[in-house]
């Protein structure tokens, strides 16, 4: 059986084939006979029994063998081509996006083309017997490969057609053209494969060239860089700040009162100087610098780097960068090698704000009201702060907001050179204030103070302006002034502000209030007869005195001749209550809220003890209470505002850093008084000038009234020989009206030192002097009211 399906195969096998001549057929059987013993054991391997077979059944299945691993050979080949074809349109699709990928595409493709030439020299046959065997067991151990009776008729269809290409010349098989064959493919994979590998080894040594020039590009450019680039130009980043001014303090009429100005520190690296050039640098720097050839040195013979001077002002600083930039042109500086053997740039002067100097250009103008300040270090600025006056109660409108900084690299002068990579920060000055006092005005007054306190040797006379209507101060002067500039220890008692830090006893100067709340209340009547009992009276063991005696009075003359006797009687109905009431009406309890600092408040005896007869009589004519100058001239100042009690102030207004001004708002006045009682009171206090005590206060050509004041000073709780003398009143014309008080602290007994002898006087020719400077205008038509 298995012989005859074997002779079937091969017949179908050999109707699929040209016939075979016999001549041919003899040949090959007696060249298969030669070999008998060869092609035995040769297909003994494939366990095929030869012995059975006929010689043209073996020889027709040797051939159809051979034939068929040429076809599934070539279909092989195809294929392999096929895909080469399409990885390589692959590659060239996706070179872009992945040229690594292409790269171990093209290492595995010329691995593989290796191995396959490696491979078909390996198995080149040397006869048929040996070819047969390798390329049967090739192709039989793929597992693509099926047994040819089980070859689909598609299969046999392609394989017949691909036959066609090749093997329509000769239908017999020759080993010689086999041989060829194999040769001349292995030739062109193993020249494929050289290909591949010399495109490789092309393209690192061209990658190796592109990598040494690139390195000898960079060395290029480091030399040129080194040898022909500028090197003394230090590329150091350094920051500078630029200290903030605090604001400055100016009066009324544009004078600058206080200004801060900047003071620069002067360094040096002594190293960086030219040992040649030393003795130019030292004298040129002590000329435009203003300072000592013995400082200068002092300062060079340290280690390291030196601050020549802490104190440049301004001006000096500018001439000495001008200098700086001479010295760069002369080669004062040079460079140097440090002990660590680094190279040190070039380095000139380095001129650095170092803080705040605060200046007061007239010395001591408008003092102790404008105040004085104090330095103090914040890390390596130095400041000032407000102490005394305005700088104090104002310091944070005075002081600075913010420093300036600007960040760069500098050169070999220490300029910050300005790009795009430099940054600068703005610095915020502090707000400047406008006072309401004028200057020629204030100094005035101070001088006329300063005269009449020598001529009346008394310990300080002070005088206040105030515009009644507004609150507004146009003089606060003391006899008493100091250079803040240059404080000395003898000064130190005029540090403070007596007319809102020393609180007094007023004396009769509180007679007003108590009268006109009276008046206000009912509780008098102006043309009342009142017994005074020719100045002398009695009460309960204590004698109260009048200084200009009177047997009897009307109510209304009692306060123009100052009456004690009369105020005693007016105020003895009074409960302690209502004659505290008086004072806290006018606000004697409470500071006045003048923008200056440390005020003191009066002080006002209790309730208990106002409701003691003695206390309450003693009170009545200004003794047994204190109060601040300033209280008493903000009182006063009701009389000629209707009844309002106004907020006494310094300021003007403010301006900004940008010029931008601002004004306080104004805080709402308190009515004290009727319209028409205020205006009795200013009329009563005008017959004290023209016809009482305050006669030494009248001035022609304007409307003068007040009253006087005189009580004693108390020293540690006992009256002694010196006297407090005051006058409060006011001035007007027809359109303006000043309220003015004048204190002399520590008259003595043996000299003048009644009110109306001293403080009266001055009153006086401070009025002459609004006259003078048009602050008032004089009319003849008020003397005639007179």
């Amino acid at each position: 059986m298995q012989r005859k399906n074997l002779f079937t195969k091969d017949n179908t096998a050999s109707k699929t084939s040209s016939s075979i001549p016999p001549k041919e057929d003899d040949v090959r059987r007696s060249r298969l006979d030669e070999n008998k013993t060869n092609t035995q054991k040769t297909y003994t391997n494939t366990k095929q029994d030869t012995t059975s077979f006929s010689f043209y059944e073996r020889d027709a299945l040797i051939e159809k063998k051979i034939q068929e691993e040429r076809l599934l050979k070539e279909q092989t080949q195809i294929k392999t081509k096929q895909e080469l074809l399409r990885q390589e349109a692959q590659r060239q699709e996706t070179l872009r996006q992945a040229k690594l990928k292409e790269l171990q595409e093209a290492k595995e493709i010329s691995k593989n083309l290796n191995t396959k030439s490696k491979s078909a020299k390996k198995q080149l046959p040397s006869n048929q017997q040996t070819l047969t065997k390798q390329t049967d067991t090739k192709y039989l151990s793929s597992p693509k490969i099926l047994p040819s009776d089980k070859v689909s008729s598609a299969q046999k269809k392609s394989t017949t057609k691909h036959l066609s290409i090749k093997e329509h010349q000769s239908t017999k098989i020759n080993p010689r053209n086999l041989r060829k064959t194999f040769n001349a493919q292995a030739i062109s994979m193993g020249r494929e494969h050289e290909n591949v590998e010399k495109f490789f080894r092309a393209t690192r040594l061209l990658g190796l060239v592109v990598i040494l020039f690139v390195c000898f590009l960079v060395f290029v450019l480091a030399v040129l860089a080194k040898g022909v680039l500028p090197r003394k130009i230090p590329a150091v980043v350094i920051s500078k700040t630029d200290v903030a001014n605090r604001g400055s303090i100016y009066s009324s009429d544009g004078y600058i009162l206080a200004n801060s100005s900047k003071l620069y520190k002067i360094s040096i690296n002594p190293q960086s100087i030219n040992p040649a050039k030393k003795d130019l640098f030292v004298n040129l720097l002590s000329i435009y610098g203003n300072l000592k050839k013995e400082d200068i040195l002092k300062a060079l013979a340290k280690k390291g780097y030196v601050t020549i001077s802490y104190k440049v002002p301004a001006t000096v600083a500018a001439n000495l960068r001008l200098l700086n930039i001479k010295f760069i042109g002369l080669d004062v500086f040079q460079e140097y090698t440090d002990a660590r053997g680094k190279l040190i740039q070039k380095m000139g002067l380095d001129i650095q704000d170092s803080g705040i100097n605060r200046i007061y250009p007239l010395q001591n103008a408008i003092e102790p009201t404008i105040g004085y300040v104090r330095k103090i270090e914040s890390g390596r600025i130095t400041r000032v702060e407000g102490v005394k006056g305005i700088e104090n109660y104002r310091d944070g409108i005075l002081s600075s907001k913010r420093d300036g900084r600007v960040t760069g690299r500098r050169d070999i002068g220490d300029n910050i050179i300005l790009n795009k990579s430099s940054e600068i920060v703005s610095r915020e000055d502090g707000f400047n204030i406008v006072l309401s006092i004028p200057l020629d005005l204030q100094i005035r007054v101070e001088k006329l103070l300063k005269e009449a306190n020598d001529k009346y040797k008394s310990r300080e006379m002070i005088a206040g302006i105030m515009d009644p209507k507004t609150g507004q101060m146009l003089v606060l002067a003391s006899s008493n002034t100091f250079n803040p500039n240059l404080i000395k220890k003898e000064d130190y008692p005029s540090l403070n502000s007596s007319a809102v830090e020393t609180s007094y006893e007023p004396g009769s100067t509180i007679k007003p209030m108590i009268y006109s709340y009276l008046w206000e209340h009912g509780l008098l009547d102006p043309n009342k007869i009142i017994d005074l009992n020719n100045g002398v009276y009695n009460l309960r063991g204590y004698t109260i005195r009048d200084s200009s005696p009177l047997a009897k009075a009307k109510t209304k003359e009692i306060l123009i001749r100052s009456s004690n006797i009369g105020m005693m009687k007016l105020t003895q109905g009074l409960s302690g209550q209502q004659m505290y009431d008086i004072f806290k009406n006018f606000e004697l309890s409470t500071i006045t809220g003048i923008d200056l600092p440390y005020e003191q408040n009066g002080i006002l005896p209790s309730i208990s003890l106002l409701n003691r007869e003695v206390y309450k009589a003693t009170v009545s004519y200004g003794y047994g209470l204190r109060v601040t100058f300033m209280q008493l001239l903000r009182a006063y100042a009701s009389f000629s505002n209707g009844g309002l009690l106004m907020k006494p102030t310094i300021t003007k207004y403010f301006i900004a850093p940008d010029g931008e001004k601002f004004r306080a708002k104004p805080e709402v006045p308190k009515r004290v008084l009727t319209q028409d009682i205020a205006n009795g009171m200013e009329g009563l206090l005008h017959e004290v000038v023209t016809s009482g005590t305050g006669r030494r206060a009248n001035v022609t050509g304007v409307i003068v009234g007040g009253k006087t004041g005189t009580a004693r000073e108390t020293k540690k709780g006992r009256y002694g020989d010196l006297y407090i003398g005051s006058f409060f009143g006011y001035a007007k014309d027809d359109s303006n009206t000043y309220t003015i008080g004048v204190v002399t602290f520590g008259s003595h007994s043996n000299e003048e030192y009644y009110a109306a002898q001293t403080a009266a006087p001055v009153f006086s020719e401070i009025v002459k002097l609004l006259i003078n400077e048009g602050y008032l205008k004089g009319s003849s038509k008020f003397d005639k009211k007179k």
